[in-house]
């Protein structure tokens, strides 16, 4: 997962859910004029911007191949932010 937050770990650990914590620093300002309704979204969208042209951290490969194999089906596009934009195209070793 790439947060810290401590709420979001308590959920996901309250549910069962085994998580690697996987962030980078990344500068949280914004200009002045930005509506503070607008001020989360924009943060989120740097941090998911963050890994978009770094390799997948090895847990995220394997997972994304362990998927692959059960369904038969290669996965070339994994999302990092909410936008469409928002991919990191990937080769699968699994051709179709």
């Amino acid at each position: 997962m790439a947060s810290k937050s401590p709420r979001r770990q308590e959920l996901l650990r309250g549910i069962g859910v085994d998580f690697v914590v996987f962030t980078k620093e990344v500068d949280e300002s914004y200009p002045d004029a930005t509506p503070l309704r607008d001020v989360a979204p924009l943060l989120s969208l740097k941090k998911a911007k963050a890994f978009e042209d770094e390799e997948l951290p090895e847990n995220c490969r394997k997972y994304i191949e362990f998927i692959e194999e059960q369904i038969g089906y290669p996965i070339t596009m994994v999302s990092n932010g909410p936008g469409r934009s928002d991919i990191i195209y990937r080769e699968s070793p699994l051709k179709k």
